[in-house]
């Protein structure tokens, strides 16, 4: 029962997260977590970035190029093998991160501890 109430509560910040970020970064939770990806491991390729989120390849493909439009992140081609993409965050891209894990830790920090 603890597992259900943990995932319950995780699902509604998740849902809530998404809707703050909409609202005052304009990306969605999934556009952040890739973000978060991207930033913490110096870029990752398309393929990898949906594993774990239920997100197909074409759907990261779509918020990936939504985060480039935007000047968060850059898809280049992979110096070691040239078929595949990888994402890089931008400085944009930090700073809007970093904005954004600001918003939860004011909004939900209380609600994870």
């Amino acid at each position: 029962m603890m597992l259900a109430s943990n995932l319950i509560k995780y699902l509604k910040i998740a849902n809530e997260a998404n809707n703050l970020f909409r609202t005052s970064m304009d990306i969605t939770f999934v556009e952040f977590q890739i973000l978060h990806e991207i930033f913490e491991n110096e870029g990752a390729h398309i393929n990898q970035l949906g594993m774990g989120r239920n997100v197909t390849h074409q759907g990261v493909g779509k918020h990936c190029a939504n985060l480039e439009a935007m000047g968060l992140a850059q898809i280049r081609r992979d110096d070691r093998d040239q078929r595949a993409k990888k994402v890089y965050i931008t400085k944009k891209g930090v700073q809007v991160l970093t904005d954004c894990v600001q918003q939860l830790e004011d909004n939900y920090g209380a609600k994870v501890a």
